[in-house]
């Protein structure tokens, strides 16, 4: 295999920046991601906030988990109330919630 000169090397800043790189999509996934569960906590109950996080969001479908059954209570609930809300701060398209119990390891 070839070596490219140094004057051929790419900065990792330009593999980052360039759309067709798979990690720059994951990154802006594992971004994507995060600033919506942010949002999920402002609304969550301080009980419940850091027991339940953001899996994915795929085809129409938030995807919850959380800690323990007791925590997904708040999520079951108030369902609707939470995907508005997420409409709404987030431009979230999901119509639905699915949530799994995952506990911490």
């Amino acid at each position: 295999m070839k070596q490219k000169s140094p004057s051929e090397a790419r900065s990792i800043g330009s593999f980052l920046s360039d759309p067709l790189f798979s990690a720059r999509r994951l990154l802006t996934e594992a971004e994507r991601l995060t600033q919506l569960q942010n949002s999920l906590r402002q609304w969550l109950p301080d009980s419940v906030r850091q027991s339940i996080r953001v899996a994915a969001e795929q085809e129409g479908t938030l995807i919850l988990h959380a800690d323990s059954a007791a925590a997904l209570v708040a999520i079951r609930y108030r369902e609707n109330e939470l995907l508005t809300y997420l409409r709404q701060a987030f431009d979230l398209s999901a119509t639905q919630v699915v949530t799994k119990i995952v506990p911490p390891a």
